[in-house]
């Protein structure tokens, strides 16, 4: 295939040759998006912030909106609530996060809205009140010893202030040196240091006793489903299916290495296009109407027409003459796995051999033999079916050359290569390449075919 496949004329070929499998591959999609949406979706989805009052870092906050789904609060809220879900459930429902500043927001969801608003709501003041407990207990042992440090810390800070401001008093009496007043602004710089360390120690105090969270916006009642809802994944996987099976063909074009065009093929086999024709397909087999109802019994890349009328093997007869002469002694190869190619090429040698016993009725001598003898059979093409893995022909010095009748879309480069070397290598010489290409009609027209009486006189001539 080459690099027409990527055009968009190419996806429309698809969309419009195989939309039946590109709908069951849609539905496949929607199904698996479905199933997807009942793992994934979240449901009705309320939320409910709280705010941390006070100087918070960064880690602080952190750490508090992981207290707000611990095991601890979420019983506390199943409790309140009078749920018998299981914790390490309702801990899958309920997510905790810094939005800004000092807000916690606390997100519920629930397949009912009236659920998710009841545990967002919960949770959001059982976290607040475990938070208040934390921070009015005592807590353990080694904070009870960080407490009692800082005080006695804030006690020799004051005494150091009592001290200096006694240094201070007696520095100022009397008259001063310069010795003396470097010493007193150093004293005076000590003290200012001191009043505000003790001024930090009675803030951090006050913060660490004092809990400062409050529910600042409670949780309502959602009117409709947090996204990814899951019509929408139902939707996005019927989206993905048509559109992986519109991928698939292109790739699988791609990937598809015969020959669809009639100059390729006439290249490959190293012989002149001398006409291309086309063929109704024929019927599927019965086995395939699985294939045939989706529409896969086919390549999407055959065109749609007309079979071709008579006139046109008229006109590749007249070609061959015109380089043969009459009468016209070819060896018709058709690949033996070719319907449409044994076809064309039977009507073709109909054809010639109708028109052999045309001339000869217009020219007794054309048709009669030597005296003495019978009617000499006329020369006409003969078919020969080749294996297209490995062809074999034999010699026959009666030909005058191979014309080898082969279907678009059906043989690969080294095929044709192939067969093109097995006739020299019977000492036939390449005569054209007549390509047959299978079109779908509106409505299914037989190929003509030629009347008894040329039929019999064909078999005669084989």
């Amino acid at each position: 295939m080459n690099d027409d496949v990527v055009r968009l004329f190419v996806v429309g070929q698809v969309i419009r040759r195989r939309w039946r499998v590109l709908v069951a591959a849609a539905l496949v999609g929607a199904v698996v998006g479905y199933l997807v949406s009942l793992l994934v979706s979240p449901g009705y989805q309320a939320s409910s912030q709280v705010l941390m009052q006070g100087a918070r870092e960064a880690d602080e906050m952190l750490t508090e909106s992981q207290i707000a789904v611990s095991s601890t609060v979420l019983e506390r809220a199943a409790a309140a609530l009078r749920w018998d879900e299981p914790i390490d459930e309702l801990r899958e429902h309920v997510t905790a996060e810094v939005v800004e500043g000092n807000v916690i927001e606390i997100r519920a969801a629930e397949n009912d809205p009236q659920r998710a608003q009841a545990l967002a709501d919960q949770v959001a003041k059982e976290f607040v009140s475990y938070s208040g407990q934390l921070a009015s207990n005592p807590a353990n042992a080694s904070a009870q010893v960080i407490r009692e440090q800082r005080n006695a810390l804030q006690v020799e800070v004051r005494d150091a202030l009592r001290q200096l401001s006694d240094l201070h008093r007696k520095a100022s009496s009397g008259d001063l040196t310069s010795e003396e007043v470097g010493v007193r602004t150093e004293l005076e710089q000590m003290r200012s240091a001191l009043t505000g360390a003790v001024k930090e120690l009675d803030e951090a105090e006050a913060a660490g006793t004092n809990t400062n969270a409050v529910i600042v916006e409670p949780a309502e009642v959602p009117t409709s489903p947090a996204p990814p809802t899951r019509w929408q994944l139902t939707a996005a996987g019927a989206l993905a299916g048509f559109l992986i099976a519109i991928a698939a063909h292109l790739i699988a074009a791609r990937a598809d290495r015969r020959l669809r065009d009639a100059g390729s093929i006439a290249s490959a086999f190293g012989a002149r296009g001398v006409g291309e024709v086309a063929i109704a397909e024929p019927p599927p087999a019965t086995s395939r109407r699985p294939a045939q109802l989706l529409g896969t019994d086919r390549p999407w890349q055959t065109p749609d027409g007309e079979v071709s009328a008579p006139g046109r093997y008229h006109r590749i007869l007249a070609k061959l003459r015109t380089a043969q002469g009459v009468p016209l002694r070819l060896l018709v190869v058709v690949p033996d796995d070719d319907p449409a190619a044994r076809a064309v090429a039977q009507r073709l040698i109909a054809d010639a051999a109708h028109d052999v016993v045309v001339a000869g009725n217009g020219h007794g001598s054309a048709a009669t033999g030597s005296a003495g003898h019978g009617p000499a059979a006329p020369p006409t093409p003969r078919l020969v079916e080749v294996s297209a893995q490995q062809p074999d022909l034999g010699e026959d010095h009666a030909v005058s050359g191979a014309l080898l009748v082969a279907s678009a879309g059906l043989r690969t480069e080294w095929e044709l290569i192939a067969i093109a070397e097995a006739c020299r290598d019977a000492g036939h010489r390449l005569a054209g390449v007549v390509v047959a290409r299978p079109v779908r009609t509106a409505k299914a027209q037989p190929a003509e075919r030629p009347d008894e009486a040329v039929d019999q006189q064909l078999v005669g001539a084989s």
